[in-house]
């Protein structure tokens, strides 16, 4: 849905044509009307499957953004798939499993997503996201909470709506945290700086969940398909975003240079890493460092088997 040739050059990515992207979301938007139960909502394999609430909600999702980026989507099923995720919302028991009993903290999850999704066409009631924020919170991740409030803010409470965010934002260290459908720390974090930009909202909001992200690829050598989605997601609407002049000043090898730029990146070689480095912010804005350091040690343990003998 997201990707064009122009956003692909810019990333120095090379995909796939524009024919084939188009034909492989319109197969999977009919794909999916096989998927849809005679309720609504939608099943993992076919429409013989357990329902699936937040696949279900997942699915509204993405036939409501493809429909506004120009696809056909079947205004039947659409509806009914609304309709179905609107029950979610007004009444938690609509949501139980075939399996197990569903916590309260998952339904929260499942009606906060649908709140989201339905503000967005301005079907979700104000009254019900009022009551789940004022009564019903304390079952809510700060996942769910920062949806809740984005859907606030959509039906036009904007104080409830910059309550809810601020407290999901100020739980950073609990994003991933519980057994929600396909949570985990980097697609969560990820995902909410996304919605955030989308929404946009000021860099007062989501930086810090943005800091938090970069920390936590440091030490991710592998991607889920969720993680990788929204990753993407996340990169394209923070590669539309203008960012200021940085007004830096920086001393390399005894070298001191002032200069105004978008952006500072050097390569150092290992004589250039013995000397002082020195990099000072003399702009308003704030400046973000990464430094990526590798080599070879310059000493190396040997390890040799003992003999028999030694035995």
């Amino acid at each position: 849905l997201y990707i064009n040739d122009e956003l692909l050059a810019k990333l120095g990515i090379k995909g796939s044509k524009a024919s084939d992207r188009k034909n492989a979301v319109n197969t999977a938007i009919v794909r999916l009307q096989t998927m849809q139960r005679s309720s609504g909502g939608f099943g993992l394999w076919s429409n013989q499957s357990p329902e699936e609430h937040w696949l279900s909600v997942y699915v509204v999702d993405f036939l409501l953004r493809a429909k506004e980026s120009g696809y056909q989507v079947p205004t039947a099923n659409l509806n009914k798939a609304l309709q179905r995720i609107a029950s979610y919302l007004r009444s938690p028991n609509k949501i139980r499993s075939y399996y197990d009993n569903i916590d309260s903290q998952t339904k929260f999850s499942i009606r906060s997503y649908a709140a989201q999704v339905l503000a967005s066409i301005n079907q979700a009631p104000l009254s019900i996201l009022r009551r789940m924020y004022d009564h019903q919170r304390d079952a809510a991740t700060p996942m769910a909470l920062l949806q809740l409030g984005l859907a606030l803010q959509k039906a036009g409470d904007k104080s409830r709506g910059q309550k809810a965010l601020q407290e999901a934002v100020s739980d950073v260290g609990l994003y991933g945290k519980g057994n929600i459908y396909y949570s985990n720390r980097v697609r969560d974090l990820a995902l909410a700086n996304f919605w955030l930009l989308e929404q946009k909202e000021s860099s007062g909001a989501w930086q810090e969940l943005l800091i938090a992200l970069v920390a936590e690829l440091e030490n991710r050598n592998w991607l889920s398909t969720q993680e990788r989605n929204a990753l993407f997601l996340l990169g394209k609407e923070l590669k539309g975003l203008k960012g200021s002049d940085l007004n830096l000043a920086w001393q390399l090898a005894g070298k001191t240079v002032e200069k105004s730029l978008n952006s500072l990146q050097l390569s150092l070689a290992n004589q250039a890493l013995q000397d002082t480095i020195k990099v000072e912010n003399k702009g308003s804005s704030n400046v973000y460092l990464n430094l990526r350091a590798s080599g070879y040690t310059k000493t190396c343990l040997l390890y040799t088997s003992p003999s028999p003998r030694d035995k």
